[in-house]
C-alpha cells in the first residue's frame, strides 16, 4: 500500500467513525479543499493516489459529507493567503 493510499484510508476511517478533531474548508484561489484534522495533524482530503480533491463550492463538500458519512455540521471556511 502506498503512503498516499494509507493517508486516504486513514481519512476515510476517521470520517466513517466520526473520529476527527475538526473539519473545515480551506479556500485557495477560488477553489476549496476539505481539511480533516486527526489529533493535531491536518490532512487535506485526497484520493488514494494522493491527488487533492478540489471543490468549486463549499456546498459540494457539505453534500458529500452528508451523503457519504452522515456528517451535517456546517464547515468553517479558512482562507489561505499566498
Amino acid at each position: 500500500m502506498t503512503q498516499a493510499n494509507e493517508r486516504h484510508q486513514l481519512m476515510l476511517a476517521a470520517l466513517r467513525a466520526k473520529q476527527f478533531t475538526r473539519l473545515f474548508a480551506r479556500e485557495y484561489r477560488q477553489t476549496y479543499y476539505l481539511v480533516v484534522v486527526i489529533g493535531d495533524t491536518p490532512h487535506v482530503y485526497a484520493s488514494h493516489t494522493g491527488r487533492k480533491k478540489v471543490y468549486s463550492h463549499v456546498s459540494q463538500m457539505q453534500s458529500w459529507l452528508k451523503d457519504s458519512f452522515g456528517i451535517t455540521a456546517p464547515l468553517a471556511i479558512e482562507t489561505k493567503i499566498g
